[in-house]
């Protein structure tokens, strides 16, 4: 009887659980349906950015749906689709676009997967007949791409440029792991660049085929996300998508990744410049429909988590068998997922990085976390969730629109935050140890799986065998465990004592307040409601290494990752990582040529802790052994192996060509790294983190009813500080005169990289500098167009420029691009050509006016948004009143032609650049 009655109250709990439980629901804010024709919609109201909106439309195909003799044209199509529709031939539709301010790349773009092919537009709102032409746009991509010959054959050449850009090692690393992530599975068969022959020969039938078969209503989707009328644009879909096909459609066959069965490739390289090791677990993905699947999820990322964390940990203590480990989950196609856990390995000990990846998996799985460990990745979860409620109102148009199409594609339930907070709130509290290690005995025992190994290919380099790595396995599999390190004590951090300072001095001006301080430093506040709980925080100081001498510049360029790394005041590397989960703290110090700094976001609940950590991080810095031994081993691991990465020798050579070999410009080597030591590292950090008296500190965000005068004073104002004001030191770094070629022969890819670039010639003032900024976006268009589309010598060229007071002398123009080696020659010179007739004029109109409709686009949504602000603040304190924002109109008469058109004369000199080339040594 007594157990009856047991069972009968169990029950009633866990109806009475069930019943009471929240659970995940589609949002009402969504309107979604289905069109006549079988395509769906999904419209949902946004706030951020205002007066735009992001429009998507999404086709439930992609490279997995080709027949064998169609590889590559899914991304084709894409490609196609900006080459010509019915209503705008050639690149007719992309000027257009342009011409309301939306740039290639950032605002109109298009991607292709194994199965979906997505277009999308970031458009605005509040010009009616342009929010409406972005529909008819779609439309036309949905329906009538035209699919002219010669626009056929002259995108050909950019796809194969494209394919050319993505060979190289990470191409041959990606060849190597197909078979170890896909299996068996027409996944491998079917990668989206497709097969280059068949490219060469593509044709508008063959492109047809696919687009007839698969661009079909009843295999679409639109998404529109914005600051919008919903009804209105409901009638906009209604309009432009309820078209009628004249082809049937017969849905795709659902393709799975193949099995493994614990397989071992070994990949080795000469370009390869680690070793690492990955473990490839995989599942069934299982979308987040309900309360059950989203439980799921959450366990899997705290399972997860708890693993990244333990290799954390071990990578700082002292001879650690592993380097940096981590384990993370991936999405594969729409049905299968996969678990990546592994670590970058000692190569004077692979076999123990190996066994010690296995070893983590397994004690998990057998023993579970530490309570400690579980309210860690509890907290961090909370801390995300309860980060994006509180911010919800700043959620941008993109960011809900890929949650719109993971809905379509793949399941996902597209439910509000608040009621996600809710149920994740429920969630978190009810996960228990048990799950925990259910889930991790789940994955450590799941037999599908793969292993993968990459390492350089060099002399002297001892790599384990296929059969030496299953031993290595198995031994880890069956050694005897020791348990796992008790630790229920939280991490407490002792605060320094110290004495408050003062505000001398509190001005108000236009968008801030200044206050000046005892130590004899500014603070910069701006109060802001862009989000509701963000605050950023930057300290900068005019000086960095330029001030230093030799010795000190090698310390500063390696210092500041061992002291970040060591702990807070009392607090191990250990107990530092166990006492910051949770805390919505980043911090990043940096020191470059002519300064110095601090970067620091946070929130609301944890700007004390923020102003704890970084007064103890100036005051008191540290560094731990293990830390620095282990830092140093990778360091001179990193430099042994620099010369294997063609991509590091180029990067190199262009730094010694642009500066002639200047010492400040070089690479670390083997002796740089013996002549400095732990003492050297904290003299360069308080050399130039201890005079924080000419230091300036900008705090912008959500700082609404908090009590910041006290806080400046109490955690600011009373660090200590040296009565010292430093100015940078000309490094007389100097561009050669003339014209100087170099080139780098290295590895096998099938491709030539260039670097083109041009010294600045004029002085600093910042409108000059919006001019300059201009140039680099005047030119991006006009090679895209010039080379990329006429002569498809190029898939992506980027023109990029940088003029600052504080670079003394050191802006450049620099053109970057990579093309087929046997016309190299002929598309650099191409591109001089360009530049030249640019500086000509020889250039339409239209050209600076997408520049200045783009600038006036974004203006507005850019205003708003903390960042910006931070950053313009504290340029403008750094280069003095020559730093401000121009308005749009004021922007647009800057850039004017004729004022263009002197100033790139001015500044470009065509007989004074360097050109620097990446050849291979052999083609693949």
């Amino acid at each position: 009887m007594k157990k009856i009655k047991i069972f009968i109250i169990t029950m009633l709990l866990v109806l009475f659980t069930g019943l009471n439980a929240a659970d995940l629901k589609v949002s009402s804010e969504l309107e979604q349906g289905t069109l006549k024709n079988g395509m769906k919609y999904y419209i949902y109201k946004n706030k951020k950015p205002e007066n735009k909106a992001y429009l998507a439309l999404i086709v439930n195909s992609g490279s997995l749906q080709e027949d064998e003799d169609q590889l590559g044209m899914a991304h084709f199509i894409e490609h196609m689709a900006f080459n010509g529709t019915k209503s705008y031939p050639g690149n007719m539709l992309v000027k257009h676009l342009q011409s309301i301010g939306m740039n290639f790349g950032a605002d109109l773009n298009a991607f292709t997967g194994f199965g979906r092919t997505i277009y999308k537009l970031h458009v605005p709102t509040d010009r009616t007949e342009e929010f409406e032409k972005s529909f008819e746009i779609l439309k036309e991509w949905a329906n009538d791409i035209t699919f002219y010959p010669k626009d056929t054959i002259d995108e050909r050449g950019v796809i194969l440029e494209e394919w050319r850009l993505m060979q190289g090692l990470s191409q041959r690393i990606s060849d190597a792991q197909k078979k170890a992530v896909y299996g068996e599975s027409r996944f491998t068969e079917r990668f989206p660049i497709g097969d280059p022959e068949i490219i060469k020969n593509a044709n508008p039938k063959l492109l047809k085929r696919y687009y007839h078969k698969w661009y079909h209503p009843e295999n679409i989707a639109v998404v529109a996300v914005g600051d919008f009328d919903k009804n209105h644009v409901k009638t906009l879909v209604e309009k432009y998508f309820n078209y009628e096909s004249k082809y049937t459609f017969k849905k795709s066959l659902e393709y799975r990744i193949g099995e493994s069965n614990g397989e071992i490739t070994i990949f080795k390289d000469p370009e390869i410049t680690s070793v690492t090791f990955d473990v490839l677990t995989k599942d069934r993905l299982e979308p987040i429909q309900d309360r059950e699947s989203y439980k799921r999820a959450i366990i899997e990322e705290i399972a997860t988590g708890i693993l990244q964390s333990r290799f954390d940990s071990i990578s700082k203590k002292a001879s650690p068998t592993i380097g940096e480990g981590y384990s993370y989950l991936v999405n594969l196609g729409k049905h299968d997922t996969v678990q990546i856990t592994g670590a970058m390995l000692k190569e004077k000990d692979i076999q123990s990085g190996i066994a010690e990846v296995i070893t983590q998996m397994k004690k998990l799985s057998v023993y579970g976390p530490a309570s400690w460990e579980i309210d860690g990745e509890k907290a961090e979860l909370s801390m995300y969730m309860e980060n994006a409620y509180k911010n919800r109102e700043s959620k941008e148009h993109s960011e809900i629109a890929s949650e719109i199409i993971a809905d379509y594609l793949e399941g996902y339930i597209f439910t509000d935050i608040e009621n996600e907070a809710e149920v994740f709130n429920e969630i978190i509290k009810e996960i228990s140890y048990k799950d925990i290690l259910k889930k991790a005995h789940e994955i450590y025992e799941n037999s599908n799986k793969a292993f993968f190994l990459t390492a350089p290919q060099k002399k002297n380099l001892y790599i384990p065998s296929k059969g030496e790595i299953e031993k290595i396995i198995e031994h880890a599999k069956n050694k005897k465990l020791l348990g796992i390190e008790k630790n229920n004590q939280k991490p407490v951090l002792k605060i320094n004592e110290f004495s408050s300072g003062k505000i001398l001095d509190k001005k108000e001006e236009k968008d801030f307040i200044r206050y000046k301080l005892s130590n004899n430093m500014e603070v910069i506040l701006k109060e802001t409601d862009f989000d509701r709980d963000k605050i950023l925080i930057k300290l900068f100081s005019k000086g960095g290494s330029s001030l230093m001498d030799e010795k000190g510049y090698i310390a500063s360029r390696l210092a500041l990752p061992v002291i970040i790394s060591s702990g807070i005041g009392n607090l191990s590397p250990v107990e530092t990582d166990i006492f910051m989960k949770g805390k919505n703290i980043q911090f990043h110090p940096y020191i470059s040529d002519y300064s110095e700094g601090i970067n620091i976001e946070t929130d609301r609940d944890n700007l004390v802790t923020a102003l704890e950590i970084l007064n103890i991080f100036l005051t008191s810095p540290k560094i731990d052994k293990d830390i620095y031994n282990n830092f140093m081993e990778l360091q001179k691991q990193r430099i042994n192996n620099r010369k294997n990465s063609p991509k590091t020798l180029y990067r190199d050579k262009i730094k010694e060509t642009v500066s002639q070999n200047h010492p400040r410009r070089k690479p670390l080597t083997l002796e740089d790294l013996d002549k400095v030591n732990e003492k050297d590292f904290i003299e360069a950090f308080r050399g130039r983190f201890s005079s924080i008296g000419d230091f300036q500190a900008v705090i912008v965000g959500s700082t609404k009813d908090m009590d910041m005068e006290n806080l400046v004073q109490k955690y600011l104002a009373g660090i200590p500080s040296k009565d010292i004001s430093e100015l940078p030191k000309n490094l007389d770094v100097n561009f050669p005169k003339g014209i100087t070629k170099e080139s780098v022969k290295k590895g096998t890819d099938k491709k030539v990289s260039v670097n083109l670039i041009y010294p600045y010639k004029g002085k600093y003032t910042y409108e000059n500098r919006v001019k300059y900024l201009g140039i680099s976006k005047i030119l991006d268009m006009i090679l895209l167009e010039e080379i990329r589309e006429k002569i498809g010598g190029i898939y992506t060229i980027y023109a990029d420029t940088e003029l600052s007071p504080l670079n003394f002398g050191e802006n450049y123009l620099t053109i970057s691009y990579s093309t087929d080696p046997k016309k190299a020659d002929m598309v650099t010179e191409e591109i001089k050509n360009v530049l030249k007739n640019a500086l000509e004029g020889n250039f339409e109109d239209r050209i600076i006016k997408s520049v200045v409709e783009n600038y006036a686009f974004n203006y507005d949504s850019i205003l708003k948004k903390n960042e910006f602000w931070i950053d313009y603040i504290s340029k403008r304190e750094e280069f003095g009143d020559n730093f401000r924002i121009f308005p749009p109109e004021k922007y647009k008469k800057t850039l004017s032609r004729q004022n263009m058109l002197k100033f790139m004369n001015s500044a470009v000199d065509l007989d004074n650049y360097i050109e620097v080339r990446l050849i291979p040594e052999k083609s693949e």
